[in-house]
């Protein structure tokens, strides 16, 4: 009889271990990508964040909204729309050109963002990106009189005078 009760717990204490391993193992969402990264290029490109599962219903998909109601945010603000592109990719088209010569910071908020199961996001969830610093592109006299000098300076970005 005293075998029969080692095996029985040896045989719990295996599904334990399983059940333990099973749970350990599970992968909690992440972000797989956030693009774009570094500089900038295409000021008018728009932001997409690609999650490792699952983030909306399918019926959320292909509805756009303001970024204010987008789980992303962006600082400095923005204007644009976000929208679902698939269940699991979330996609922000800025309305007008970044602007030049910024830094941008992107991240989901103070309670960060749950996924489809209700489960908060892990990993990073910061992001920074920016737009090419201004440059000078061509200086040009255009003019001298009552020893004066005036020149013409072109930049890489409109500027206000």
């Amino acid at each position: 009889m005293a075998q029969r009760s080692r095996f029985i717990h040896t045989i719990s204490a295996a599904l334990a271990t399983v059940t333990l391993a099973g749970a350990v193992g599970w992968a909690a969402t992440t972000v797989k990508s956030f693009s774009p990264q570094g500089e900038l290029t295409d000021p008018k490109r728009p932001i997409t964040v690609v999650f490792s599962d699952p983030m909306v219903a399918p019926l959320a998909v292909g509805k756009k909204f303001p970024l204010m109601a987008s789980p992303l945010r962006i600082r400095p603000t923005v204007d644009g729309y976000a929208v679902w592109k698939d269940v699991n990719k979330l996609q922000f088209t800025p309305q007008t050109e970044f602007p030049a010569a910024t830094e941008f910071f992107a991240d989901f908020g103070p309670g960060g963002i749950k996924d489809a199961k209700g489960q908060l996001l892990a990993g990073q969830q910061n992001f920074s990106f920016n737009t090419p610093a201004l440059k000078l592109e061509k200086v040009s006299q255009i003019g001298i009189s009552d020893n004066r000098c005036t020149l013409e300076f072109v930049f890489s970005a409109p500027i206000s005078p």
